[in-house]
């Protein structure tokens, strides 16, 4: 199984080592060039435009068998999931956001598997603070 993650930022690294670490093959799309610090974990990682074609061909998108959109801006996760939906033809997409506002208009643009951050992030420490009450 081949994994593209794309975007920059503490979530592309954090997920890239997850699944390094699961045994999946993986390569990472970012625009910022200290997530070359992944490279010495043994993962593939390409620095460049990540809403350009070429960049996302550069980087694998070809064979990958799922694509996660995590950069840090909504606005391009959306045009990382276009382009992998209507471009590369995938369908297995996993699309990030920030805002939650945003869930709807991607979900009727045509991406699927629409998670936000921030109600994740929310959710989880509303379950801690109400575990340790009971």
């Amino acid at each position: 199984m081949f994994v593209l993650i794309i975007g920059s930022g503490v979530m592309s690294l954090i997920l890239s080592r997850m699944f390094f670490e699961a045994g999946y093959g993986i390569s990472v799309l970012c625009d910022d060039s200290k997530i070359r610090r992944l490279v010495r974990d043994g993962i593939l990682v390409i620095c460049g435009d990540i809403t350009s074609v070429e960049d996302m061909k550069r980087a694998g998108i070809l064979r990958a068998d799922k694509v996660i959109a995590a950069s840090d801006r909504d606005e391009k996760n959306l045009v990382i999931s276009e382009l992998a939906k209507n471009v590369f033809g995938k369908t297995d997409i996993l699309c990030l956001v920030n805002d939650p506002q945003y869930k709807d208009v991607f979900k009727n643009l045509g991406v699927e598997r629409v998670l936000c951050k921030d109600e994740l992030i929310s959710k989880e420490i509303w379950y801690q603070a109400m575990e340790k009450s009971s």
